[in-house]
């Protein structure tokens, strides 16, 4: 995309990866590079507890990961095998799939890492989300059939795919039912016991309890692993406690993000059902100014890797010219 920026390790990482574990694509992750506003801030540490946490729980989960659009590196015969389709409103997760149904390895690697510039306005974010989950819908029932009856997927393939498109909306539901539903239920019990029985205790029964000491458990353990993981990886103090807070801010307020990825959902079938799709919508982004603008960034290409790889240096961590990465842009 134009308004990334990877970082000046980000294609070395990506391309030792690819090699080393000879895979077809390594994905990186994505950070907001500029913006002050509290949207970016949470944005930010929504990216970051995406590609830090989610994502290499998904690949375990799926046996793959999926290629994003944005700071990957495929190799090149791949791509040459199959083009994007521009009728999809997310066409980099359209050809992602076909290309799992052909069996492409393909793998996160977050430590490969992209700056880019977050949406102007509450209205620019929900367009780009909106589109993003429309693009997922309809990739799910394009496909869906295909990896169903593919016999060229394993089972544990099969399974990750499934978790991939179709699970995403059970997954949504039983978060709904487990994050918003137990806020509520726990904020109606306080309430109750606490001014309307006045300290009499009331309890909401084992089941309920249960539950609710499970998802406060998780809660914990996902704030504390994300936290430790912002600590550990970022470069100054200042991005180490601007993360962490902001990874904390986002955990709390996942009863508020889940309901947002219902409406999300919801419009998105809404409108495929009533074929009000719409044209492929170019997200606005905030424009750093003068002072903001990075003169580090390497250009904004597409780099793809050569047909084969045997020069083992690019597996070595030492510095490489220019003309001894195998790379070309494209």
């Amino acid at each position: 995309d134009a308004d990334h920026h990877p970082d000046a390790m980000s294609l070395r990482t990506s391309l030792n990866m690819l090699v080393g574990r000879n895979l077809d694509c390594v994905q990186g992750s994505t950070y907001i590079r500029k913006g002050g506003c509290f949207m970016s801030f949470l944005i930010d540490a929504e990216f970051f507890v995406t590609y830090f946490v989610a994502f290499p729980a998904m690949q375990v989960i799926g046996q793959s990961g999926f290629f994003g659009g944005s700071n990957a590196v495929w190799r090149t015969d791949f791509l040459k095998a199959q083009q994007f389709d521009h009728s999809a409103q997310t066409e980099d997760i359209e050809f992602s799939i076909r290309a799992m149904l052909k069996r492409a390895r393909i793998e996160f690697c977050p430590e490969s890492r992209s700056g880019e510039l977050a949406p102007p306005s509450c209205t620019a974010l929900f367009k780009q989300r909106l589109r993003w989950a429309m693009g997922w819908d309809q990739v799910t029932f394009m496909h869906m059939k295909a990896v169903s009856r593919s016999k060229d997927l394993n089972c544990c393939r099969k399974f990750g795919m499934f978790y991939m498109l179709p699970a995403r909306w059970a997954l949504l539901f039983f978060s709904l039912v487990g994050v918003v539903s137990g806020t509520v239920v726990s904020g109606w019990w306080f309430i109750y016991s606490h001014y309307i029985e006045k300290g009499r205790y009331t309890s909401l029964g084992d089941p309920i309890n249960v539950s609710n000491t499970i998802s406060i458990i998780f809660v914990i353990f996902s704030i504390t692993w994300a936290v430790l993981l912002a600590l550990a990886l970022q470069p100054t103090l200042a991005s180490k406690l601007r993360l962490a807070v902001g990874v904390v801010a986002f955990t709390l307020g996942a009863p508020v993000y889940i309901l947002f990825q219902l409406v999300l959902v919801v419009r998105s079938l809404f409108r495929l059902a009533t074929g009000r799709v719409g044209g492929w919508v170019v997200t606005a982004r905030q424009a750093p100014t003068a002072l903001q603008t990075d003169t580090s960034a390497i250009g904004n290409f597409r780099f793809v890797v050569e047909e084969e790889i045997h020069d083992s240096s690019a597996m070595e961590d030492i510095p490489l010219r220019d003309s001894e990465i195998p790379l070309r842009s494209v």
